[in-house]
């Protein structure tokens, strides 16, 4: 690794090869150096996106089992509510349920929505790796 003069790090790769004379002893060395910064900070994206795209599937996979947990709640809101005609403190909790109720299933459903986006870019990701001779 070599520093820039504000001292912030180039990461580099390096190759040497010897230099030999007219009778074939090595006399000395060249190396050269690439800068690999740039290629080490898009590997770290590619590995962050590939991370984001595995917590979007097990996302994916659990918002199902949360939805089956709450679908029992709306028929006993619906006996609630036709339970409590008449009663106004009753008839308000209903209506709070059933709002609740609805605020949950759009809430499973943009949750849903948001996971198979993150696997869309996830899978992109893994294409552009494979394409790109990177296998992991």
């Amino acid at each position: 690794m070599f520093w820039r003069r504000d001292a912030t790090p180039i990461r580099v790769e390096s190759t040497a090869a010897p230099m030999v004379d007219d009778e074939g002893r090595i006399a000395g060395a060249v190396t050269t150096f690439r800068d690999i910064s740039r290629q080490k900070q898009m590997e770290q994206q590619i590995e962050q996106s590939a991370r984001v795209a595995s917590l979007g599937r097990v996302s994916a996979s659990v918002a199902p089992e949360f939805n089956n947990l709450l679908m029992g709640l709306g028929p006993s809101v619906d006996v609630l509510r036709r339970k409590a005609e008449g009663d106004p403190a009753l008839e308000l909790n209903a209506v709070a349920a059933r709002t609740a109720a609805h605020r949950r299933d759009s809430a499973i459903h943009e949750s849903g929505r948001a996971a198979e986006g993150t696997i869309r870019r996830g899978t992109t990701v893994s294409r552009v790796r494979r394409r790109s001779g990177r296998h992991s």
